[in-house]
């Protein structure tokens, strides 16, 4: 109620009264509920985990090889943080998207390394369930029109990658880990090969899949009764292309199949849908996205990367079929004891059709902010070893309150690179 004695009413509210004048009326032609769910799939990812601003340092440090270049010392230590990218149980130490490629050794052999760490986790969503060791979000909800409440709890960090390079063709094979999204908790395990190109760049190719399958709920439009988990998997293929014909632009292009187990949204809440509307919800297809970068150097270890990004969802239903845009800038400032990253991202994505438990056609802000903090050898440790803090913010504004979304973070690692 304002001062005047008008009744305002909140974004829910109206959600909720489009949604029983929807019902009144199919209720009048569908006395009885018959049909079987559309298998669905996910919602879109969410969160991210390993800087982009590793793009940036490892820019500078391609230049400094190329050159004939000696700081070995940080090309070790900055190399360890873009390596140290499968966080098993949880990490959101960047955004999504694109990662540049660090230059191919001229030396034969193995290489690898680990991360462990600890972080510090809230998140806000009704749509992922967690990937299972850790769970999220609630398994009762009291309304389909109400935002999501915020769950928090501390998660270890997991994370490595080993590698042979062939120093002759400076050809490299490798087996790790890639977190790519913020929340959906899909970690890929990448196998794949690096090439160096000489002045045309540097080329990768890998195959993805889960490192740990993402738990989501099988029906998560269900209220005052407990929602049921099952497993969403994806697999599919990321190229990249760094420094391309020897430019300051690089370009990077993923697909991936995304499937569930059981995909019953729609169907278990007694929301009456048709089994065309039950169709419309259906998470389960594919989903292509693709960026491309420019690196700016700024001289004084610093540089700047701004990323033009888009994403293509493809699903069996149309109303969580979407296209993303998406501006992402990142800088990164290195010095030999320490660096520092920070990377900004906004978005729009916008989805095909009508929702049809909303009566209206979903729409998602994005933004989000990380910065992350690395000591070099602290506290007299051994070479090869980093100390590295994050925090991280990012947000999904919808003009459907039930798919809004928000996760913050704060995580320290320790990473080692042999």
């Amino acid at each position: 109620m304002n001062g005047s004695g008008v009744r305002l009413e909140t974004d829910g509210v109206k959600e909720a009264k489009g949604f029983c004048a929807t019902q009144s009326a199919r209720y009048a032609q569908w006395p009885t509920l018959s049909g079987s769910a559309a298998a669905i799939g996910h919602d879109r990812s969410i969160l991210p985990v390993t800087p982009d601003s590793c793009r940036i340092l490892l820019r500078q440090l391609s230049d400094d090889m190329l050159s004939g270049g000696k700081d070995r010392k940080m090309r070790e230590l900055m190399t360890s943080q873009l390596a140290v990218s499968v966080y098993i149980l949880g990490v959101f130490l960047a955004t999504p998207g694109h990662a540049v490629l660090k230059p191919v050794p001229e030396e034969s052999g193995f290489g690898g390394s680990v991360s462990l760490g600890a972080a510090y986790m809230e998140a806000r969503t009704n749509m992922v369930a967690g990937n299972g060791s850790l769970s999220i979000g609630d398994r009762t909800i009291s309304s389909v029109f109400a935002s999501p409440d915020t769950d928090s709890q501390m998660v270890p960090l997991i994370g490595g990658e080993i590698r042979y390079t062939f120093g002759d063709s400076r050809t490299q094979i490798y087996l790790g880990g890639r977190r790519e999204d913020f929340l959906p908790f899909e970690s890929g395990m990448l196998l794949g090969v690096r090439q160096e190109l000489g002045d045309r760049g540097t080329g990768e190719i890998s195959y993805i899949a889960d490192g740990m399958a993402t738990e989501v709920w099988k029906d998560p439009y269900v209220a005052n009764a407990r929602r049921s988990k099952t497993d969403l998997t994806s697999k599919g293929i990321r190229l990249e292309w760094d420094r391309i014909w020897g430019t300051d632009i690089g370009a990077e292009y993923q697909a991936r199949k995304i499937e569930i187990d059981d995909e019953l949204s729609g169907t278990l809440g007694g929301l009456g849908l048709t089994p065309s509307e039950i169709g419309l919800l259906d998470r389960e297809g594919d989903r292509r996205s693709g960026a491309v970068y420019y690196t700016w150097r700024l001289g004084g270890g610093q540089s700047l990367v701004p990323a033009l990004c888009f994403a293509r969802s493809d699903r069996d239903g149309g109303a969580m079929s979407s296209n993303l845009y998406a501006l992402k800038l990142s800088y990164a400032l290195r010095r030999e004891k320490y660096s520092i990253f920070v990377t900004g991202r906004v978005g729009r994505e916008g989805f095909d059709k009508t929702n049809p438990i909303y009566a209206k056609t979903r729409e998602d802000d994005i933004y989000g902010m990380g910065v992350t903090g690395m000591l070099h050898q602290p506290f007299g440790w051994p070479k090869g070893v980093s100390l590295a803090g994050t925090a991280g913010y990012y947000a999904a504004d919808s003009n459907i309150s039930f798919y809004d979304t928000r996760v913050v973070t704060l995580g320290a690692s320790v990473l080692y690179e042999f």
